[in-house]
C-alpha cells in the first residue's frame, strides 16, 4: 500500500529544506570568488548591457551595436587588467618585503582600485570611438564616452564587491610589530 499523500509531501519539503539550507553550500566558495567567477561569465555582458544603455541614451547611439562593442570591450580589458595585476604582483614582491607589503596594504588597495579604473577608461575609449558613426567619431568624445560608462558600471558594480568582500580585514588590520602578543606554554617536563 503506497504512502498516504501528505507522507509524500513531507519527504518532499524536508528534502527540498536540506537543499536549500545554508551549511550545505558551505564549502561551495566565499561570495567574493563567486562574484569574480559570475562577473567573467556572465557579469561582463551584463557590464556592457548597462554600459551601451548608458551611451544610448548620453549620446543617441545604436544599441545593439554598443552592446557587442562593449561587450568584448569588457572582456578584453578583463584579460588586460588581469595580466597587468600578475605582472605588477610579481614585480612588487621584489620590490617590498613582506612586512612592508602588509602595512601599505591598504595605499595599495586604493591606489590599484583608482589606476585599474583610469587604464579601463582609457582602454575601453577605442570601442567607444567605433561605437560613433564614422562621421562623428572624436577621441574626446570617445574619451568622455568611456568615462561616463566606467562610471556608472563601477556605480553599481561596487556595492556588489563591497557586500561581497572583507576589504576592512585589509583596511582595519591592526599589526604589532613584536611578539608581545604570543604567549609561551609552560615547559612539561
Amino acid at each position: 500500500m503506497p504512502p498516504p499523500d501528505r507522507w509524500r509531501l513531507g519527504r518532499w519539503s524536508a528534502l527540498l529544506i536540506l537543499a536549500l539550507a545554508p551549511p550545505a553550500w558551505a564549502n561551495m566558495g566565499t561570495p567574493l570568488v563567486w562574484a569574480g567567477f559570475l562577473q567573467a561569465t556572465v557579469g561582463n555582458f551584463l557590464i556592457g548591457a548597462v554600459e551601451s544603455l548608458t551611451l544610448r541614451i548620453a549620446f543617441r547611439l545604436p544599441y545593439s551595436r554598443g552592446l557587442v562593442l562593449m561587450t568584448f570591450a569588457n572582456y578584453a580589458t578583463m584579460v588586460l587588467g588581469w595580466l597587468l595585476l600578475k605582472v605588477s604582483g610579481y614585480s612588487l614582491q621584489s620590490l617590498v618585503r613582506p612586512e612592508q607589503l602588509l602595512r601599505l596594504l591598504p595605499a595599495l588597495l586604493y591606489a590599484a582600485v583608482a589606476v585599474l579604473f583610469v587604464l579601463t577608461v582609457l582602454a575601453e575609449a577605442p570601442f567607444v570611438y567605433r561605437f560613433f558613426s564614422p562621421d562623428a567619431r572624436h577621441w574626446r568624445k570617445a574619451f568622455n564616452g568611456s568615462l561616463l560608462a566606467q562610471t556608472v558600471s563601477s556605480l553599481l558594480l561596487a556595492p556588489l564587491y563591497l557586500s561581497a568582500s572583507n576589504y576592512s580585514l585589509i583596511t582595519q588590520a591592526n599589526i604589532q610589530p613584536d611578539l608581545r602578543f604570543v604567549h609561551a606554554p609552560p615547559a612539561m617536563v
